[in-house]
């Protein structure tokens, strides 16, 4: 069997293919600003056991700003981003293999947060995603914890004032995911390394979550599913990236999370 798995139909984008094995990615026709790599070194801060033996070290790989050129000044400017994101299967000492995870700053002028939203391509995606009292001080009080199952064509919305961490569950295959993000601002990651991870963790092989100690309080974890918002532009049977070529002022609400003014709640189902 191929090592290379073809993503075209479920990604919208022609001639790109993942390679299952070393995690590389094709793009085809499209370019790309950033290729990263994030090893272990990076996420031990946030691991339940820092010293858990993990191999190979290298966990994800982040492409970003992925578009095709005709569609480059439709995106820059309306300062949206494309990202695919390919993680491996595995653990970190006991617990599922994850991404580091990270805030999301306020609004200028607002009360509200930026938001995002992702979609699972390939494999099967937990995001735990946790709403603090005040993301300063993020171990003094959470608000809520939520744990997100996502599958192939699901889209999840990072609802505003939510931290999220990507988890990949499934012991036998590749996560790849994509994002819609705003451009014009910087993701905050010292915060959730200040709490040593999420509010939970989430653990090997059985999914079972156990509190974090370094949080004075949290609450009860709550499981839920993505919900259809085509009112927000997104559809389980169309591609994000398809979406948001075809559409992308749909997704302004990305930059300005006031242009939806229902509840945030209804993209998930409990």
């Amino acid at each position: 069997m191929s090592e290379w798995i073809d993503l075209s139909e479920a990604i919208g984008l022609s001639g790109v293919r993942v390679n299952a094995k070393t995690l590389e990615l094709e793009l085809g026709g499209a370019l790309e600003d950033e290729h990263a790599i994030r090893d272990v070194r990076e996420v031990r801060p946030v691991m339940l056991d820092p010293w858990a033996d993990v191999e190979p070290a290298v966990l994800y790989h982040m492409h970003r700003g992925v578009r095709l050129p005709a569609d480059s000044d439709k995106f820059s400017s309306r300062s949206l981003r494309y990202d695919i994101t390919i993680m491996r299967p595995g653990t970190l000492g006991p617990e599922f293999i994850k991404t580091h995870g990270h805030y999301h700053p306020q609004v200028p002028g607002k009360e509200t947060f930026y938001p995002e939203v992702y979609e699972v391509v390939y494999g099967t995606a937990w995001y735990l995603l946790q709403k603090v009292s005040d993301i300063n001080a993020p171990g003094d009080k959470v608000e809520d914890v939520i744990l997100v199952e996502a599958h192939p064509g699901d889209k999840v919305v990072m609802l505003p004032g939510y931290a999220h961490i990507t988890i990949n569950p499934d012991p036998n295959s590749i996560l790849v995911m994509t994002d819609f993000v705003g451009s014009n601002f910087k993701t905050i990651f010292p915060n959730v390394k200040a709490t040593v991870g999420g509010a939970y963790y989430i653990l090997a092989p059985n999914g079972e979550a156990i509190a974090n100690p370094h949080y004075h309080q949290v609450p009860p974890l709550r499981r839920a599913r993505p919900n259809p918002m085509p009112e927000l532009g997104l559809l389980k049977d169309v591609p994000l990236y398809t979406s948001g070529s075809r559409e992308p002022d749909r997704l302004l609400w990305l930059i300005d999370p006031d242009r939806y003014s229902g509840d945030w709640m209804n993209a998930l189902t409990f």
